[in-house]
């Protein structure tokens, strides 16, 4: 059986971005990583063919998409990942291919069909849905697609006409799942030309929720949390530089990161001989020496914090002591170690107060201005933070998105964000006003002049007037 992935294209931010406030759900521009695993997994662990396409790098989404599937031998079946806020991108692509194709067996796959798997069945031409950990399921019904008494029983796969079954989640991950191959015939689709291309990836190593506090706003609440193996990680990131990637970004949540996780991944890289750079999310806390040196070590590159308020009473739900003088030392420990800092302000979440402007502009000044973005707080449905205060503020729900990918010429597309609609003027402005605060600051305008002047490549310059001048390129670091 031959098998096509698809990664559909994301749908557009709810509000518009402007310098220092994002609203795109993801910063980096890069192909899942759980639809690369479950690509390598069925081509190394199963007799199936798969192939891997990502709609957002076609310049002609449709024809390429249905050139690709004309040109897959029969017989053949098509998994797209369905997110519930991208439900419409997935439907209209499940729409477009049965059209043209009538001998196709279309399934979906990702956070919607997990989190829903009744109403993921229910989709106009869907044939199958895997609720859960994709690999197995997968591999199983490609196996036994003929043979529906078989199919029936293959935890976590839903069939129509069939009882709606639990989702399914292997227990031991690490030694189950197969990483992507990283093959190098598709990177170039994700670079970024500026002033030299930019190719970064995404890695996550765990799957599912800590279930504590630090990640009540971070998705999958409901799947169990386990460890993918740190050595079988390591040699893919070592294999980037092969595939030319810049940078990788390890997106698990922040609860993940105690102190030991955090130095066992760092050891790993380490003793791999890893020369990657990467970064990582935490919340505002501050790092031990011990931490400061592993991450030194691992060629880590980049830490972003979230502070998903800035009043301490909100980050104690978080289990966040907030001490703002020892995140501003951190900061410093980490620059100092060339490792860029960059702090995440969530904005108009669902337990924001009336002061949210002053704490933000108070906290980004006490922390020395370091470089920051402005988002809005993010909406996951499958959060512990949504269960807990869906039910007190009018937010875009699951009937929402029915109806919507039911019938997009009578819906408007609902908002990813708190709120709704009603609230994206209340989260401009507050940006808005945070950004004007920040700008005018006087201190703040010394400082980037102090930048400019530090950081402007002198040398580079004087260069382009006068070419007897060598150039001695900045120092390298080897750990």
């Amino acid at each position: 059986m031959n098998t096509i992935i698809i990664q559909p294209t994301d749908p557009h931010p709810p509000i518009a971005n402007r310098e220092g406030f994002s609203a795109a759900e993801n910063f980096s521009f890069s192909p899942s990583f759980d639809l690369l695993s479950l690509n390598s997994h069925i081509n190394i662990n199963s007799r199936h063919k798969s192939v891997f396409i990502d709609m957002r790098t076609l310049a002609d989404p449709v024809t390429a998409l249905l050139d690709e599937v004309d040109n897959t031998p029969k017989p053949r079946t098509v998994v797209i990942e369905t997110r519930t806020k991208a439900l419409r991108y997935t439907v209209n692509v499940i729409r477009l291919l049965r059209q043209s194709f009538d001998d196709l067996r279309i399934g979906i796959c990702g956070q919607h069909p997990t989190d829903y798997p009744k109403e993921a069945l229910a989709i106009n031409f869907v044939d199958f849905a895997m609720s859960g950990d994709a690999e197995p399921i997968l591999k199983q019904y490609l196996d036994y697609i003929d043979l529906p008494q078989r199919l029936a029983k293959i935890p976590g796969l839903q069939i129509v006409d069939s009882p709606v079954g639990e989702p399914s989640f292997v227990s031991n991950i690490g030694n189950m799942l197969t990483t992507p191959s990283w093959a190098t015939n598709f990177w170039a689709n994700y670079r970024v030309d500026g002033n030299k291309p930019i190719c970064e990836a995404t890695i996550r190593t765990t799957r599912g929720n800590t279930g504590l506090p630090p990640d009540r706003a971070h998705p999958e609440w409901s799947e169990p949390l386990r460890y993918l193996d740190f050595k079988m990680l390591s040699s893919l990131m070592e294999r980037c530089s092969a595939v030319s990637v810049n940078h990788v970004n390890v997106v698990d949540p922040p609860g993940v990161w105690t102190q030991d996780y955090l130095i066992g991944w760092c050891n790993a890289l380490a003793d791999f001989h890893v020369r990657q750079a990467w970064g990582l999310q935490l919340l505002p806390s501050g790092l031990s020496k011990k931490e400061h040196a592993a991450l030194y070590e691992a060629w880590c590159k980049r830490v972003s914090f979230i502070f998903p308020s800035c009043d301490p009473e909100i980050l104690e739900k978080y289990g966040v002591h907030l001490d703002l003088n020892t995140v501003k030392e951190t900061i410093k420990t980490l620059k100092k170690h060339r490792i860029s800092p960059l702090i995440q302000y969530w904005i108009g979440g669902p337990e924001a107060g009336k002061n949210e402007v002053a704490l933000i502009t108070s906290t980004i000044r006490e922390l020395g201005f370091c470089d920051f973005i402005l988002r809005p707080f993010p909406l996951h449905f499958d959060s512990t933070v949504y269960e807990e205060c869906a039910e007190n503020m009018p937010s875009p729900g699951l009937n929402d998105y029915l109806e919507w990918a039911a019938a997009p010429e009578e819906h408007a597309p609902p908002p990813a964000v708190w709120g709704g609609q009603d609230a994206i003027p209340d989260i401009q402005s507050t940006a808005a006003r945070i950004l004007r605060k920040i700008n005018r600051s006087p201190k703040r305008v010394l400082k980037r002049m102090r930048e400019q002047v530090t950081h402007t490549p002198w040398i580079e310059k004087l260069e382009t007037k006068s070419a007897s001048i060598d150039v001695i390129g900045p120092p390298t670091r080897d750990p």
